[in-house]
């Protein structure tokens, strides 16, 4: 009987650990800043190019925040980086299929620029899932920077909602 009580206490701890509301809250970096939902951690690993990645394991759901001083790279363009970010992205060999369905220019809190959504078919012969890609790239004078979001399409309608709010709430500071 003990060790019944003690493995229902583990289920309980686990399931309540697991437990998340859908709160929104503002992150600020020193030059930007954007509302993530509260089941977003910081991470490290996701990605060499920026130490802003967030995401949830769990939920297979993530972000990073590229910050481009143009001062820097003064031939840059979004254009250039969003092509840059799409070879990246179908650079390895279990990405298949990858496509652009729709391209958008934004204008948002002082800042332009153009929004990718994408999918493509992610794995190996043992597991293949179609991911779902929202690129967002802006620009001020000063900085660009360059998001780039992603799940699982089966997914897509869960987060219809989150998605936009994060990707609209992000303003230069």
């Amino acid at each position: 009987m003990k060790y019944i009580k003690l493995i229902l206490f583990f289920v309980s701890l686990n399931f309540s650990s697991c437990s998340y509301t859908e709160e929104f809250r503002t992150l600020k970096s020193g030059t930007f800043s954007i509302d993530l939902p509260d089941y977003l951690d910081k991470m490290e690993g996701v990605t060499e190019t920026t130490p802003h990645q967030f995401g949830n394991m769990f939920r297979n759901f993530f972000i990073i925040v590229e910050e481009i001083d143009k001062s820097e790279e003064p031939t840059l363009t979004i254009t250039k980086k969003q092509r840059s970010s799409v070879a990246f992205l179908i650079s390895p060999p279990t990405v298949n299929n990858f496509e652009i369905s729709e391209r958008n220019e934004v204008n948002q809190h002082g800042l332009s620029g153009t929004l990718l959504m994408a999918e493509a078919v992610v794995g190996d012969e043992a597991i293949n899932e179609v991911i779902i890609y929202r690129m967002l790239t802006l620009e001020n004078e000063d900085k660009m920077y360059h998001l780039v979001l992603w799940t699982w399409k089966k997914w897509e309608k869960k987060y219809a909602e989150v998605i936009p709010q994060i990707l609209t709430t992000f303003k230069a500071e």
